[in-house]
Order: C-alpha cells, then sequence, then structure tokens
C-alpha cells in the first residue's frame, strides 16, 4: 500500500471540483476515470488497470467518510464537495418568498447538492449563482430561485421565489424538486 499515491490522486480530484467552472465544487464522476483526467504533478501508477481500480477505491472512500455526495444528474453522477462550493458574494436584492422550507442536518451538504441537481437538471436554463442564492431560468425568461438562510446550530431555511406571471406548472416542477431532495 502506497499512501502517497492516493494522497496526490485525492488532491488532483479534489482541484478539479475546486477549478469547476460554475464554482459548485463537483465533478463528474466518469471524468475521473479518463486517461486524459488532470493529473499534473501526481505521481502515478504505471499500469492502466491499476490506476482505474485505485480511482475506483479513492471514489468510494470519499462516499464513505462523507468527503462528497453522489448526485445522479443527467450528465452523470457527479461528485459533489460542499467545502469546494465557491461563490463569496451574497444575493443582492432580497426576493418575495413563495414557499420556505426549514430543515435541520448539514444544510452545507443539502443547500450544494440540491444547487447542482438543478444545475444540471434540464428543466431550467442557469442565471446565477451566490454564496447563499441560485437563479434559474425558464425557456421564456422568467426567474426561478432559491436561497438559504442559516437559522441556527445545524438548521436552515431554504425559500423559493419566482417571477410574477411565471406558469404555475414550472413553480410545481421547480418545489417538487426541492421537496425530493430534502426527503432524500
Amino acid at each position: 500500500l502506497r499512501p502517497d499515491f492516493i494522497n496526490g490522486y485525492a488532491g488532483a480530484v479534489i482541484r478539479a471540483a475546486r477549478a469547476h467552472k460554475d464554482e459548485v465544487g463537483s465533478v463528474l464522476e466518469a471524468d475521473i476515470y479518463r486517461p486524459d483526467f488532470d493529473f499534473t504533478g501526481v505521481e502515478r501508477l504505471k499500469h492502466r488497470p491499476d490506476e482505474e481500480l485505485l480511482l475506483r477505491a479513492l471514489v468510494q472512500t470519499f462516499l464513505d467518510h462523507s468527503l462528497c455526495i453522489a448526485e445522479e444528474t443527467p450528465r452523470g453522477r457527479h461528485l459533489v464537495f460542499p467545502s469546494q462550493y465557491r461563490r463569496e458574494k451574497d444575493l443582492p436584492h432580497e426576493p418575495d418568498i413563495f414557499v420556505s422550507y426549514t430543515f435541520s442536518g448539514e444544510w452545507q451538504t443539502v443547500w450544494t447538492t440540491l444547487v447542482v441537481r438543478l444545475w444540471y437538471s434540464q428543466e431550467f436554463a442557469h442565471r446565477e449563482l451566490w454564496r447563499n442564492a441560485a437563479e434559474f431560468e425558464s425557456a421564456r425568461k422568467q426567474t426561478l430561485g432559491l436561497k438559504v438562510t442559516k437559522t441556527g446550530d445545524g438548521a436552515a431555511t431554504i425559500s423559493l421565489y419566482f417571477d410574477h406571471g411565471l406558469p404555475d406548472e414550472l413553480k410545481v416542477i421547480f418545489i417538487e424538486y426541492v421537496h425530493r431532495h430534502l426527503a432524500k
């Protein structure tokens, strides 16, 4: 066993999540197993089958130790690292809230995985991300948004808001995404 190999590969995967173009702290799991994945600076195993085996064990270790969460998206399974969600600015306006969900647990994990799930859904287009909010848009360029507010130790509220005139069907689809995610 060579822990230095595992550390090198783990560092490359986390670096890839940190470098996500939308700063949501995730990496497509299938990309990790590709021979062209960026392992710059990593001492690599000589045999590709051994490397693939090590990478699969590494992913399972990440999951077993709750360092990341696996989230299914239409593009495939993403590994979401909540600690690598890098948005720094807060939502610049206070929206009219349509419905809110208050829950307890690891709110950063719940928030980050929900944002990734919606970001990669094929139901809504991307609009903007902040540290505490995410906005999406309908085909008619209407806003569907959600924001998170920490309400206590291990508790938070996710609030949903919509542009006026957004069809009820789209509101229901968006609310259902959030409801199912929180139930999961």
